[in-house]
């Protein structure tokens, strides 16, 4: 749990997703959706379309929370990819020194 938890915050630092922001500090106006007027200066502008399941032009509670799993799911892809390119090049800098 603690390589798992360790390996977030790494795939975090390097994405600068470090601090998670929570639906209710996005809906600005308190509707209870997100507008892209209200991500203007967040990375998820840029997600937006992705996010908006339904294409209403707003994201409810349960398309941020989609969202947000799938964006913390594959930071976490990221951390166990870049974690198995450093051991195997670890693997081969110890081999050449065998030699």
């Amino acid at each position: 749990m603690k390589l798992l938890i360790t390996m977030f915050l790494f795939a975090a630092a390097q994405t600068g997703l470090a601090r998670v922001v929570t639906f209710t500090q996005l809906d600005l106006d308190k509707d209870g959706y997100i507008t892209i007027s209200e991500v203007k200066d967040n990375e998820l502008v840029s997600d937006f379309d992705i996010a908006d399941l339904n294409a209403d032009g707003k994201l409810s509670r349960s398309e941020y929370a989609q969202y947000r799993s799938a964006t913390l799911n594959q930071m976490n892809d990221q951390a166990i990819d870049k974690k198995g390119q450093h051991a195997k090049t670890r693997k081969i800098e110890g081999d050449k020194a065998d030699m």
